[in-house]
């Protein structure tokens, strides 16, 4: 009875992120709405059907249900995150709806959503390498990375799965060091997320039978990011360089694709392009959307169980992250001078 009781919640959870989903697509069956079309005219696209772009919907649904349970699963922390996310899910929903909203105003709400949470929250990271830091900067630092990852994990949303699963692992190695440092509170709170993620995932994987949009990357990169820094700031034991590792993946592959962008094809940063790992490697390797999925997400599994047994050891920590950088660039390399055609269509 006792498992049931603590199973239940979050079994709820994950029915109705799915639910939500499969009802929304039903209700829009025959409508020209949150629909990614295959004949769009995107340098990133690489699916063949039209796909609805609704899983912010159904993962936000998963989130709002916990509410009745946050007596059991946690306190005011849950409420503050819910309040924190309405920005980000509301610029993402006119996003997907409209696909015409500007990035400087995309990236106006998510900085907005990011200061709601920094100083509800205070986030605050002091540590920044192996500088102590002002007050006043720790805070505009905190804002600067909780934007940053919720873009990149926007911009990693290119293969079925990619994207929602490296959160869901992103959530399962913090749920697992929060559980190691007895913090129960934020391990329930993550259990939340993960539950309602999963409602898409499997949707997602490997079919493609709804997308992320912009609502849903948005949700999971935002969310990643602060549970990320209030794990280590509510546990002083894991070091500031754990969630830099865990959120390398796609905070890297944004600074690459800006790198690469500025100095190798001299074109706007802010570009789309078929040139991002994750893309290469289904275009040039596997012709598949969703094949690439499983080894990149593998290999970020690993360095993150690695991260998360040597979560308070930095030395280490900066180890495991260089050692992810170098094996990127070789691989990303290595793709690169694999010559086949890359226009061919991707299953």
């Amino acid at each position: 009875m006792n498992i049931i009781y603590i199973v239940a919640p979050y079994f709820l959870i994950f029915i109705i992120s799915l639910a939500f989903q499969l009802l929304i697509i039903k209700l829009l069956h025959n409508t020209p709405y949150f629909l990614d079309k295959k004949d769009d005219d995107k340098p990133q696209r690489i699916h063949l059907n039209d796909v609805r772009r609704i899983g912010g919907i159904g993962i936000f649904a998963g989130l709002l249900i916990a509410v009745p349970f946050t007596g059991v699963l946690s306190g005011k922390l849950f409420y503050i995150l819910l309040l924190s996310l309405s920005p980000v899910l509301l610029i993402g929903l006119l996003e997907d709806l409209k696909r015409n909203i500007s990035r400087i105003i995309r990236l106006l709400f998510v900085a907005a959503a990011a200061v709601l949470a920094v100083v509800s929250l205070r986030l605050t990271l002091s540590h920044v390498a192996f500088v102590i830091i002002p007050v006043w900067i720790a805070v505009l630092f905190a804002i600067f990375a909780v934007v940053g990852v919720t873009n990149a994990l926007n911009l990693i949303d290119g293969l079925n799965g990619l994207a929602s699963g490296y959160a869901i692992i992103s959530f399962l190695i913090l749920a697992a060091a929060a559980y190691a440092s007895n913090d129960f509170e934020l391990f329930k709170i993550i259990l939340i997320f993960i539950s309602a993620a999963l409602g898409f995932f499997i949707l997602n994987y490997p079919k493609g039978i709804v997308f992320l949009g912009d609502s849903g990357s948005y949700i999971l990169g935002f969310s990643v990011a602060v549970l990320s820094i209030l794990l280590v700031l509510r546990n002083p034991g894991i070091s500031e360089w754990f969630v830099f590792a865990i959120l390398l993946y796609p905070v890297f592959e944004t600074l690459f694709s800006i790198y690469r962008r500025i100095f190798i094809m001299s074109k706007n940063p802010a570009s789309s392009d078929r040139l991002h790992l994750h893309t290469l490697l289904a275009k040039r390797v596997f012709r598949s959307n969703y094949a690439p999925t499983f080894y990149i997400l593998s290999g970020v599994f690993i360095a993150d169980i690695f991260s998360l047994y040597f979560n308070s050891d930095k030395y280490i920590l900066i180890s495991i992250s260089l050692m992810f950088i170098l094996i990127y660039i070789s691989l990303y390399g290595s793709i690169v001078k694999f010559r086949i055609n890359v226009r061919s269509k991707v299953a």
